[in-house]
């Protein structure tokens, strides 16, 4: 949450070395993600209290993302948003970002060799 704002901040305290945040490519990043998060996040968010949080966590991430989603992490998960029709509505997305990607030819990143 306000990543944006808060690469702003650095890149005006500490301009060197440079965060490049008046690349090209940014805004259609920053555009890209939201949309990849949401469509991933019934395939992504029920595993992390099985399979990534201690005991002490779970009940607190499993009763913010059932107030975020609407319902249960597990419901989710089953719901015609999770499953195929979550990879289905990633493929495209992943398309988009992966033609960003080659769109640089001098390293694997956004921008470049370096990032």
């Amino acid at each position: 949450m306000d990543s944006r704002k808060i690469a702003n901040a650095l890149e005006q305290r500490y301009p060197s070395p440079p965060l490049h945040l008046d690349s090209q490519v940014l805004p259609q990043v920053e555009d890209l993600m939201p949309k990849v998060l949401m469509n991933s996040a019934p395939l992504v968010l029920p595993r992390i209290p099985r399979d990534v949080l201690n005991e002490a966590s779970v009940e607190y991430f499993e009763r913010t993302r059932e107030k975020r989603f609407g319902m249960p992490l597990g419901e989710l998960e089953k719901s015609d948003q999770g499953g195929e029709n979550a990879w289905k509505g990633l493929e495209g997305l992943m398309r988009e970002m992966a033609e960003l990607l080659k769109k640089e030819r001098e390293g694997p990143f956004f921008l470049g060799k370096t990032g």
